[in-house]
């Protein structure tokens, strides 16, 4: 799961870090409501207890920063992949999260609506293969990637 915090918009997700082999690297995926165009973040794992909220410190948490902040009042919905090379994994039964940019580059979480039960008679989608594609570390910073929009 995805959720914002408010120090100069940092993301944390959680993974369970006893997962052999780790990832290499994680990418978060966004869209700003105000353009409607999705874009791709990438960050290093974050080291252990780098993403203490001050609160109960889960050790499967990771995290990063946003590299800079978006206008007050943007709508932003973002989710995790995990990266292990080329190959891409995102827990499906994890929905996106959602949340505003307020003062202070503080992110207020939106809630979202869960996707209502499909009628009877829907087909099931085929599954496809994922697209390729304590003294507390700093927090590895996003390194944008273009993405181009679907037409």
């Amino acid at each position: 799961m995805i959720l914002p915090i408010t120090l100069a918009l940092t993301l944390l997700w959680s993974f369970p870090r006893s997962f052999e082999p780790q990832p290499d690297a994680f990418i978060v995926t966004y869209i700003m409501a105000s353009t409607g165009q999705p874009g791709e973040m990438r960050t290093p794992p974050s080291a252990p207890g780098a993403c203490s909220t001050g609160v109960d410190v889960d050790p499967d948490l990771y995290c990063t920063q946003w590299p800079t902040c978006p206008a007050e009042g943007e709508v932003i919905f973002f989710w995790a992949e995990s990266v292990w090379g080329e190959q891409r994994v995102r827990d499906a039964a994890e929905p996106p999260a959602a949340c505003q940019i307020v003062a202070g580059c503080a992110c207020q979480p939106i809630a979202l609506d869960p996707p209502a039960e499909p009628a009877p008679g829907t087909p099931t989608a085929e599954t496809l293969s994922p697209t390729p594609d304590v003294t507390l570390p700093p927090l590895p910073t996003f390194t944008p990637v273009p993405v181009q929009a679907p037409t």
